[in-house]
């Protein structure tokens, strides 16, 4: 199994040398809430990029509107889209549907699926986690079997049916640079870790958001716009785009079969999904 061996840290690790440490990778507190922004991350995350050291960066969900809360950890990173990891620090007992509509709202955004945090008794004990989450969002678990002060063995002891397990925090207490921090283990190597990230290829196409918003996934009206954010005129005209070509492959103008799909290209499944719906 190839793993990368990193740690979380924040305003509580303050002057912390990540290169005379050199970890694996790092992830840092940005944001909390609505108002908070951690004092320390821009430094430690300018220290990784200087080091070419893999970095995420994390936003601590309080009980405010979701897609507030997202909106804010948008607003005070997006220098860091496409650079690294984004996550979800999920530690208050908000709901499935507060979770979800945090992440579809950061990903409307900024084209990047989030990471989730999620303690395993969250996971497994009070059923947090939506089908689309699970299917779009890695999980960083945490989980501590004992208190480790040094790596244990990667393998993960907590279950996690339905997601994909991308991270493991396993302690709180691991010893390094002098101080106490946060240990964890990425399940992957570089390039795995650089698909998180995004770098640009990997981010959401208006196609794909399109067809996303025609099945339901990003709501009507205002809360459309919300989760959608700045891309919300683009993925509407394109929204608009694929129902006129539907009412196009209704009056015959695409032809049947091949030569239908031949004509529509990347746009034929969501557009006969849409003639499927409006022949019903």
């Amino acid at each position: 199994m190839t793993v990368l061996k990193g740690i979380d840290i924040s305003n509580w690790q303050a002057g912390f040398d990540i290169s005379a440490a050199q970890p694996g990778f790092v992830i840092a507190k940005a944001t909390e809430g609505t108002t908070y922004v951690d004092r320390c991350c821009d430094g430690f995350i300018q220290d990784c990029i200087k080091h070419d050291i893999p970095f995420g960066f994390y936003h601590f969900a309080r009980f405010n509107d979701a897609a507030a809360e997202a909106k804010f950890f948008y607003e005070n990173t997006r220098g860091y889209i496409g650079k690294g990891i984004p996550v979800l620090d999920f530690e208050v007992p908000n709901s499935n549907s507060w979770l979800e509509t945090w992440c579809k709202t950061f990903y409307g955004l900024s084209g990047v699926r989030p990471w989730v945090y999620m303690s395993a008794d969250y996971l497994n004990n009070r059923g947090y986690g939506t089908p689309w989450v699970k299917s779009n969002c890695g999980l960083w678990l945490a989980g501590y079997p004992r208190a480790y002060t040094s790596y244990p063995s990667p393998d993960c002891p907590y279950r996690h049916a339905g997601w994909t397990l991308a991270a493991w925090q396993f302690t709180s207490s691991l010893a390094m640079g002098g101080m106490s921090v946060d240990g964890d283990f990425f399940y992957g190597d570089r390039t795995a870790w650089d698909r998180y990230v995004g770098s640009g290829q990997d981010n959401a196409s208006v196609l794909d958001l399109a067809s996303a918003t025609i099945k339901g996934e990003y709501g009507i009206g205002a809360a459309r716009r919300a989760a959608l954010g700045s891309r919300y005129d683009e993925v509407q005209a394109k929204v608009n785009d694929l129902y006129a070509k539907a009412n196009k492959v209704i009056k015959g103008s695409y032809g049947n079969g091949v030569d239908r799909r031949n004509a529509l290209g990347d746009e034929y499944d969501i557009v006969q999904y849409i003639v499927d719906n409006m022949l019903k």
